[in-house]
């Protein structure tokens, strides 16, 4: 009896391991080729507070998979960095993308917008299944 419960303890804990892992999401860096993975880049988002410079910013993120800056009306410079996290639902089999702008103001976080692309990762997993 003893051994019986054991081995439903490990099954029951690899079954879980294995939801977790299915379910992570992704978050990509710089290197567009391989991706770091996050088992809570919810998380890490939420540390992101106003103020923060540049550099705090990459030591959590990493290197934004794009960039782009421009000088505002005052000659500010306003950059603007863009990190994807890819997240898999198991309960409605479907991929969604999130792609986070992180905008910076003289190298200081003032704003964090998101935007969900979930039709884009749809057609990609579309054409690679046809392939």
């Amino acid at each position: 009896m003893l051994f019986s419960s054991k081995i439903k303890s490990v099954i029951i804990s690899l079954f879980l391991l294995l939801f977790l892992c299915v379910n992570a999401p992704v978050i990509y860096s710089q290197n567009r080729t391989s991706f770091s993975k996050s088992s809570d880049i919810n998380y890490i988002i939420q540390t992101l507070k106003p103020g923060m410079t540049k550099l705090e910013v990459k030591e959590l993120l990493r290197e934004p998979y794009k960039y782009s800056f421009y000088l505002n009306d005052k000659q500010d410079l306003v950059e603007q960095l863009y990190y994807k996290a890819m997240y898999y639902y198991l309960a409605q089999y479907r991929y969604i993308s999130i792609t986070y702008t992180l905008v910076l103001v003289n190298g200081k976080l003032t704003a964090l917008q998101q935007e969900e692309d979930d039709e884009n990762i749809r057609k990609l997993l579309e054409f690679i299944k046809k392939q």
